[in-house]
């Protein structure tokens, strides 16, 4: 490889991951759902379907850039995103219905970030083909503390100035700097970058195959299941965090704090994950995830039956800590198992649990929540959804 061809890669894994530091803030949407509730009086079950929609949006955002991808260079997928989210906040500072914000924030804000999402970590894998659980690791990290880092920041915005305000300043930001990534996010030259090699440390040897082909194989749905389950606990943790902080008695900016906690180990995870699936290999990748995951919501409900905010925090740190693996085990998974010719749509496929799990997540936490008025049932359910995934870890192959 040239120097310059080096020196391309580095520059586009930065700006990848300064990018996913803002797409990121899709995870905090319990900072917002507070406000609205607070100011339109709308239940927990109204406010959790927002969310539940951007991350079905997110999902079909990824599935339209997969095939985007296959006709077009990354740029022009890049401009429909920084025309769709920057949109969408734009038109949430504006609501005053439910219907307008599920349109706004749920839709478009949603489907741009899915665009954004796919389309960078597409190209950046073609950039860095010998690392795919490291590099996974390393720009998805930006987009676990994006939670963190502007969520926070949002937070303190939405308390002096106001949501609609804030979402303004969101949508200004974000059409800056994804057209100013266009400049980075390119395809690199044919044959760039170290050569990967034929079996991995992961012990799944890369094989080409196209979305139809991958359908077929019985190891994709048996991780399509664990990946659904799995990213269906973190989503109603990560839809919830700041309302349920609140709801035991924490300050708007401990709870702010709290969700933080988990952005910062969602985040983390993604690097760790990213690099222990390089080094131990897939299986035992994923059974670290899904007891992770058990162990998160059972300190979760011992909190709830303590009120406990200590316990909650260590339950939010787990919770993250699990959450954030699912996603460099995707790329990689993706990547070893169907191959890098086709890794755009496949990983956009593979992605569409997100239809399922932003509805079995954070929409049904919310449901539950609202009938019950607690969240230890959600807890106890998700706990659940751990030891199945375990299970299914035990029972892939590459098959």
């Amino acid at each position: 490889m040239s120097l310059s061809a080096g020196n391309k890669r580095w520059l586009c894994l930065i700006d990848a991951v300064v990018l996913f530091l803002f797409l990121g803030l899709v995870y905090a949407w319990s900072n917002f759902a507070g406000p609205l509730e607070a100011e339109f009086g709308w239940v927990r079950a109204e406010t959790s379907l927002v969310f539940s929609l951007c991350m079905s949006f997110f999902c079909l955002g990824g599935l339209a850039s997969g095939f985007l991808l296959r006709r077009h260079s990354p740029t022009p997928v890049l401009l429909l995103c920084a025309v769709c989210v920057p949109a969408g906040f734009v038109l949430a500072s504006r609501v005053s219905s439910l219907a307008g914000l599920y349109a706004a924030y749920g839709v478009l804000v949603g489907f741009g970030i899915g665009l954004g999402y796919n389309c960078v970590i597409s190209t950046l894998l073609k950039w860095f083909p010998e690392k795919p659980g490291f590099i996974s690791g390393v720009v998805l990290l930006g987009f676990g503390w994006g939670g963190l880092v502007l969520g926070t920041l949002s937070s303190s915005m939405t308390s002096a100035f106001g949501w609609r305000f804030t979402f303004l300043c969101l949508g200004a930001a974000f059409a800056f700097l994804i057209v100013f990534s266009t400049l980075f996010i390119r395809n690199p030259p044919a044959a760039s970058g170290p050569a990967r090699s034929p079996a991995s440390a992961s012990g799944d040897g890369g094989s080409e195959m196209t979305a139809a082909q991958m359908l077929r194989r019985r190891s994709f749905w048996i991780y399509f299941c664990w990946t659904t389950l799995l990213a269906a606990a973190g989503l109603a943790l990560l839809g919830h965090s700041s309302l349920l902080a609140g709801d035991m008695g924490g300050s708007p900016a401990l709870a702010s704090l709290l969700t933080g906690a988990v952005s910062v180990s969602n985040g983390s995870s993604r690097l760790i994950m990213g690099f222990l699936y390089d080094k131990i290999g897939r299986r035992k990748s994923m059974y670290a995830v899904s007891l992770g995951c058990s162990a998160a919501f059972l300190l979760i409900l011992l909190a709830l039956e303590t009120r406990s905010l200590a316990l909650l925090t260590a339950g939010y740190v787990c919770g993250g800590l699990s959450f954030g693996g699912i996603v460099p085990i995707n790329s990689a998974v993706c990547h070893s198992f169907y191959g890098r010719e086709n890794y755009a749509m496949n990983f956009s496929v593979i992605t569409l649990h997100m239809l399922v799990s932003s509805f079995l997540g954070p929409m049904l936490a919310g449901g539950m929540q609202t009938l019950t008025g607690s969240f230890s049932g959600v807890a106890a359910l998700m706990s659940l959804f751990g030891a199945v995934s375990f299970v299914l870890s035990s029972l892939l192959k590459k098959a």
